[in-house]
């Protein structure tokens, strides 16, 4: 009897410590999400909508389940955003989603990089080694774009200037 009193004063106290913390601003503001995020989103709680399972909080085995579905590593980040604007854990960066991510994706080092950082992307977690590869997608994707943007504007010069301009090209390198 006495030791569920105190158990009721101590659960009491705390729940007046919780909603003095609730009236207060809230230091973590809300965040926002792109239209692509959204979009993202939309089609994890749909898609745990036809399964019955909780989009938020989200289980690591769910999210490792829907990518292995879907293939849809993208919304990664945004269930992750989701979770992070509820102040919750995140279910992404787990040995179970890595192992999912490394089932659908094959990461390959980038070219550029030497033996050494080809060996070292091995030991990274799945997640971090998908987002490597698409920045180097991109990257190389904004490379070729510029290259050819570039060869654009040789063509246009006239016949006598591109052989000036590459020349010149070449005494500042």
């Amino acid at each position: 009897m006495l030791a569920d009193d105190i158990r009721r004063a101590q659960a009491k106290a705390l729940d007046a410590g919780e909603a003095a913390l609730e009236s207060i601003a809230n230091p973590c503001a809300a965040v926002e999400f792109t239209p692509a995020e959204t979009e993202l989103l939309c089609l994890w709680c749909a898609w745990c909508k036809s399964k019955s399972c909780r989009h938020c909080p989200a289980k690591p085995r769910v999210i490792a389940h829907f990518i292995i579905e879907q293939g849809n590593v993208d919304a990664l980040a945004a269930i992750d955003k989701l979770h992070q604007n509820f102040g919750l854990s995140n279910p992404v960066m787990t040995g179970i989603v890595g192992a999912a991510i490394e089932r659908v994706t094959s990461v390959k080092p980038p070219r550029s990089w030497p033996k050494e950082d080809k060996a070292l992307l091995a030991t990274l977690p799945a997640q971090i080694r998908h987002r490597i590869e698409m920045r180097e997608q991109q990257r190389d994707k904004e490379l070729r774009r510029l290259q050819n943007e570039h060869a654009e504007k040789l063509k246009a010069l006239t016949p006598d200037e591109p052989k000036a301009v590459e020349q010149k090209e070449k005494e500042t390198t």
